[in-house]
């Protein structure tokens, strides 16, 4: 299966679906809910030679690029993005809300997602606030406890 970008000609959702039985890699998820001011964040780590297929999003998201290099593609429009993080500096940009993200790992890198004003006050309904599910695809799994 080639998984560069540039080859995707499915939609965000057969693609999952097709990664899906492919062999998995662990992506680690750091996570913080404060639910005072309604914000979400989480960090991702992706491993080089990744792909993650980003779920619909509900409301807009602020991305931050800490480290690394990444090819992404915001839906099915237009060529994908390529963003390369130099050392001690960071990438920041904001994604649409009902938009889908895929993305490729050139090298390792780290992922921010930032959202605010969710529309939930409780942890356990926090993913369902934000996502789309992917018919017949559950990808989510949870960090540990938000602090």
């Amino acid at each position: 299966m080639d998984l560069t970008l540039y080859n995707i000609q499915k939609t965000l959702s057969q693609t999952a679906q097709s990664l899906a039985t492919q062999p998995q890699v662990e992506i680690p998820l750091k996570e913080t809910w404060d639910k005072e001011t309604k914000t979400y964040t989480r960090e991702i780590f992706v491993p080089k030679g990744s792909m993650i297929i980003g779920f619909k999003h509900r409301t807009a998201c602020v991305n931050i690029v800490t480290k690394g290099h990444f090819l992404i593609r915001e839906g099915l429009q237009g060529e994908p993005k390529e963003i390369k993080v130099p050392n001690n500096e960071t990438y920041t940009f904001i994604t649409p809300k009902d938009t889908q993200k895929v993305g490729y790992a050139i090298e390792d890198t780290i992922f921010i997602n930032v959202f605010t004003d969710v529309p939930t006050d409780t942890y356990e309904n926090l993913i369902e606030a934000l996502i789309y599910p992917i018919e017949g695809i559950n990808l989510i799994t949870k960090g540990p406890k938000c602090q």
